[in-house]
């Protein structure tokens, strides 16, 4: 490798006793100029592994800026951390590195550097407000690529690199080289075609982490924080949580205590850019520690050799399990992992990880895009054009083929026209123009997210003796913020500063009353696949059922959006009965009816019932802004109904006994109120 990357082995291999196998791997496709998807194991080294290769590749063109390279990261806190990691090996070639997010906004015009680092949003932002400079991009780089795929954020990068695309071909330059890299691909050449082309290369480094796991019944914190002194002295501890809520309530039970004492810290979303590094920082210097995060620390941060990782909950699938316990183990060490449970189903969940860690996943199919993301990319290109104007055509034309073939121009007048019954746009002759509305969030980076709700008004909290921005807090419809909330594990008093327009905290350390701790919408949801793939290791799938004299079992393995609609289904077929659904079975009293069962009934629940769960399904926040016939159409591409009718509803309802309706049952949550119904556990008399 040292004469295939003359001018950069040594600035970012030199600290290594010798590169390791994706790095030597990618080398050379990279040098030539293919597209390419990186996929190794968490700490194998990837960033390296794609950064070297195409800073040697243009080395010349970068050094002299008549071209960059864009890398762009799911999350704000991966950027930053890419950007210290790269900023010293980057200066020893003579290139320079910058940011473009929304802690960091940097003008690439007035500073041009070799690198710029940034997140869909951040691209997204670029475009509208530098396309003819993004015509000098030599490579962009999805990185965590899976973490965007079968999302709206996914769909969001499918069109800006489509986009980017369409601006280089305008100008007469050279389309970009694309690559990606993720640690936890489950079906990787699905990802590479979808994203980096047809011709994109894979190049996977199949080498196996050896995962071990510490069983933990869920009791409490303190339950919790005996189980982790017991551990090995002098450790650092991740602990995943579901919730920001959760994370901060576990930093506040556990900060103060052996073993960890004083070195407690939270790290999520709310939390300010300040705080959040503040608290890497800090993590990082430590040799015995615990941080308590939610996902924005599943991905890539650097905080040094991390002991054990502490999982609150199973996480959704198990490729979101390897991810986070990845992170553990560093450095050719073991990953180890302290499992938490609360039922039986929950443990036998992990058990599943562990065994299925590396086995191929199953698939039902491309994941659909998300067609809201249409709306938002309309918008996104009105602000491209320098005249700030948009027709249905011009946005017809600037789509990937997997949104296009689904969309015309009579559809996009109507989510245009739409947007201007919502106040976004303003009809002007043949085009839109910019509404007042729109022009300010414009101005405040607001228009370029696919995630989360434009009904959710996040208020900025400012420490009221220094100013500082200490995070964010949600306020409620009417504008009021709570009295007290915890942040980064201490509790804050608030006020609101009506004259300037601020929420003002000051530390509490007295009693404290009543505190709201920051919420997270809801938890991420248990996809169809995962669901399916669970069925298949039990060796139950795709559907069973267990049945009684005092009620049925049915096993779906369809998903948490499935779950709730089958919920809705029972209630409306079983009324006053006593039912229980979740991501995998559902269960009630009564005789079992196959009417209800059937593709009629399962197509009239889904149409009246998607509709209600639809913020469960993560469809984005311009979803409502689509025809009504592209939403329904939506609805049942991302409840994945032909798979449903083609397969599900085709297999046979497997009557289950013995050992298989003893698994099946351990799924029933212990403290729901089947159990004091009388209805389950059943017992083997029953049956």
């Amino acid at each position: 490798m040292r004469s295939l990357l003359p001018k950069t082995y040594y600035p970012f291999f030199a600290r290594f006793r010798h590169p390791s196998a994706i790095q030597e791997k990618a080398a050379r496709p990279l040098l030539d100029g293919k597209s390419a998807l990186l996929v190794s194991a968490t700490a194998s080294g990837k960033t390296e592994a794609f950064i070297a290769p195409l800073m040697e590749r243009y080395f010349s063109a970068l050094r002299g800026g008549q071209q960059h390279v864009l890398l762009v990261c799911p999350t704000r806190a991966l950027v930053n951390d890419a950007a210290r990691r790269l900023q010293a090996p980057l200066k020893a070639c003579g290139l320079e590195l910058r940011r473009r997010t929304s802690d960091a906004s940097e003008n690439p015009v007035d500073q041009p550097a070799a690198l710029w680092i940034t997140t869909p949003e951040g691209l997204d932002s670029l475009l509208c407000r530098h396309a003819r400079w993004l015509s000098n991009t030599a490579a962009v780089v999805l990185d965590e690529i899976h973490l965007l795929y079968g999302t709206p954020r996914g769909t969001q990068a499918l069109c800006l690199l489509e986009r980017l695309d369409w601006v280089c071909r305008a100008l007469q330059k050279p389309l970009p080289q694309r690559v990606g890299a993720t640690a936890t691909a489950g079906r990787p050449e699905d990802i590479a075609e979808s994203f980096l082309g047809k011709d994109a290369q894979v190049l996977e480094e199949t080498g196996r982490r050896q995962l071990r796991a510490h069983y933990h019944e869920w009791i409490d914190f303190d339950n919790l924080r005996d189980t982790l002194a017991d551990l090995s002295k002098g450790h650092k501890v991740l602990l995943f949580a579901s919730s920001r809520a959760e994370a901060e309530e576990a930093a506040t039970s556990l900060r103060g205590l052996p073993p960890f004492g004083s070195h407690v810290y939270v790290h999520h979303s709310s939390l300010s850019r300040q705080l959040r590094l503040k608290a890497e920082q800090s993590f990082l210097r430590q040799s015995c520690a615990l941080m308590c995060s939610t996902t924005t620390m599943e991905v890539g941060v650097d905080v040094g050799d991390i002991d054990w990782v502490v999982l609150l909950h199973p996480p959704e699938d198990r490729l979101g399990f390897v991810q986070r316990v990845g992170r553990s183990g560093r450095r050719g060490a073991p990953a180890q992992v302290v499992a938490c449970f609360r039922q039986p189903g929950e443990r036998m969940r992990y058990q599943y990880f562990l065994e299925r860690a590396h086995s191929p996943s199953l698939s039902t199919g491309a994941a659909p895009p998300h067609e809201s993301v249409v709306v938002q990319q309309s918008l996104s290109l009105l602000f491209q054009n320098p005249r700030k104007t948009i027709q249905a055509a011009a946005v017809l034309g600037r789509l990937p083929s997997e949104l296009a073939g689904h969309w015309d121009e009579e559809a996009l007048e109507k989510s245009l026209q739409k947007l201007v019954e919502g106040k976004w746009l303003l009809e002007s002759g043949p085009g839109y123009t910019p509404s007042p509305r729109l022009e300010a969030a414009y101005r405040r980076g607001q228009m370029h997210a696919n995630i989360g709700s434009l009904q959710q008004k996040q208020v900025e909290i400012r420490e009221a003796f220094s100013g500082r921005v200490l995070g964010t807090v949600e306020a409620d419809r009417r504008g009021r913020i709570p009295s007290r909330i915890t942040l980064g594990g201490h509790t804050q008093k608030l006020r609101q500063d009506y004259k300037q327009k601020n929420v003002l905290a000051k530390a509490e350390t007295g009693p404290q009353g009543e505190v709201t701790i920051p919420g997270g919408g809801p938890a991420a949801p248990i996809e169809l696949e995962s669901s399916q793939d669970f069925a298949e290791w039990l060796g139950l799938g795709p559907r069973c059922l267990l049945s009684g004299p005092q009620g049925n079992l049915l096993g779906h393995f369809l998903g948490s959006s499935w779950g709730q609609i089958f919920a809705r289904h029972l209630s409306q077929n079983y009324p006053g009965q006593v039912f229980y659904a979740d991501a995998y079975v559902v269960a009630w009293q009564g005789s079992f009816v196959d009417e209800v069962w059937n593709r009629d009934a399962l197509w009239g629940c889904m149409e009246k019932f998607a509709p209600a769960i639809r913020q469960s399904l993560q469809l984005g926040r311009w979803f409502g802004y689509l025809p009504k016939s592209k939403q329904r159409r939506e609805l049942r591409q991302q409840l994945r109904w032909d798979w449903v009718e083609r397969v599900w509803l085709n297999s046979p309802i497997r009557p289950v006994s013995g050992e298989s309706a003893a698994g099946l049952k351990e799924f029933l949550r212990r403290d729901t109120e089947l159990a004091v119904a009388g209805f389950f556990p059943i017992s083997t008399e029953d049956l």
